[in-house]
Order: structure tokens, then sequence, then C-alpha cells
């Protein structure tokens, strides 16, 4: 890490710190709490030093929060997430969330967040330190946002370029292109195996995830698989795989 906390590092810590920062929701949690399904902007600035260089970050993040299938609220920035511990308008984690770029990673815990009463913005706090260069914890610190909320103005586009990889006997990857226009909140998985007579919905990732492991598997069976970009407005087309039947175990 030489001149400055660039790329994924900045994008990473940025888009998180707007997750803590503040904005308001699209969607209803706990209680008509506006803070779930929704997506968030925000502005970090900052100086951080590490190994002897001074960065002053000065960037913006994006980030997303969405209730899954199974009613569990994640915060996600980019690909990665974290759990979210949710009591009326307030939601917070102790989990650590790593973003990681070429040389280094960010890692952000303690995350606290709150709704305002009409549900148009978030404040919070969070803590972060700085891997890199093979030491751990440079540049701790902590910081309090005020994010702004992302109003779609029409629902998402689809994703596109659904494919699997990785198939085993037991599990396989989805991988997609994720939509367009920039509308998404996330992205809804769904499933229909050989006991399923239509789709089921199996998971939500947030905006920034472009693939999704499906672990709970049988071997030999056939299974077909829906990508979705979904956001207040509503749901996009569906991106289609081609039915995968997955082989034998290993002899």
């Amino acid at each position: 890490m030489k001149k400055k906390l660039s790329g994924l590092l900045i994008l990473g810590l940025f888009t998180l710190l707007s997750a803590c920062g503040g904005g308001s929701s699209s969607g209803n949690g706990p209680g008509g709490v506006g803070l779930f399904e929704s997506r968030w902007s925000d502005q970090i600035v900052t100086t951080c030093s590490v190994s002897g260089f001074t960065t002053n970050i000065d960037e913006p993040l994006q980030y997303s929060i969405i209730e899954d299938s199974s009613g569990t609220f994640r915060l996600w920035v980019g690909d990665s997430s974290v759990i979210l511990t949710v009591s009326g308008s307030n939601a917070s984690t102790s989990e650590t969330l790593s973003i990681t770029g070429t040389s280094y990673s960010v890692n952000v815990t303690d995350i606290s967040i709150a709704l305002s009463e009409d549900n148009s913005s978030i404040s919070g706090t969070f803590n972060y330190s700085v891997d890199a260069n093979g030491l751990t914890g440079l540049c701790p610190g902590s910081l309090s946002l005020a994010s702004s909320r992302v109003t779609p103005s029409t629902a998402p586009a689809e994703p596109t370029g659904l494919t699997v990889v990785n198939p085993t006997d037991r599990s396989l990857e989805l991988n997609w292109t994720t939509e367009a226009s920039g509308e998404a909140v996330g992205y809804i998985i769904k499933r229909m195996g050989p006991a399923d007579s239509d789709y089921v919905e199996i998971a939500r990732v947030g905006n920034g995830a472009a693939a999704y492991i499906d672990g709970s598997l049988n071997s030999k069976s056939t299974y077909y698989y829906q990508v979705i970009s979904f956001n207040s407005v509503g749901q996009s087309a569906a991106a289609l795989a081609l039915d995968t039947t997955l082989p034998p175990p290993p002899i």
C-alpha cells in the first residue's frame, strides 16, 4: 500500500461507512420500520496513516440492507455481508466485515445504526482497521456517518449471463452479471428441484453480489435456477439458467 488506499479498500470502507452512516429505506422491517430492502449512499472523509504513508480518503460508498428468505437481516457491501441484530428501529452487529484489496484489507466491526422517525436517514457508528504489508490492525479508528436513501425510479433491469460453475455431487455455484440500470437493491435466487412444482426462493443477496453457492443439493438430481433483481418499485424479469444435473458422488 503506497500512496493511497484506493480501489476496493476505499470502496469497501466507504460503502460500509455509508451503511452505518444513515439514509432512508425503501422497505419495511419489524414494526413497520423502513430500514430493510433498502439501498443507501454516503461519503466518507478521513485520514489514514499506514506504513509511513498518509492517505486522505474522500470517497462515495453504497450498501444495501436486505431481509433474506429465512428472515435474517444482512448488511451488504459489495459481495460481502454481516448479519444484523434488529431491535425496533435499531440494528447492530459485532461481526467483522473484511473487504480485501490487492495487498490490503479493511476490517469493519461494531456496526450500530438507527433509523430516523420518518425513515429518511440512518445515523450510526463503526470501528475499522487496515491490514497491509503483512501487518494487522494498522490505522485503527472509528467513524460516524449520515447516509442518504437511494430512491429508485423504476424497477431494475434483469441480471444477465447466468451460468452454473463448479458443480459437485452436493453443491454448485451460480454466477451472473449484475443488472445494468444500477437500480437494484439486491438479487433473489430461486430454485426448482425434483420435488418442486415451481420455483422456490432460497436466498437474497446484495446488489454488489454476482455469485451464490447452493450447498444443499442431492447427487444425480436436476435443478433449475432463476436470479431476479429487485428494489422497492418492483422486480425484474428472471435471468434463467439451463437445467443442471449434479454428478454422482465420487467412488
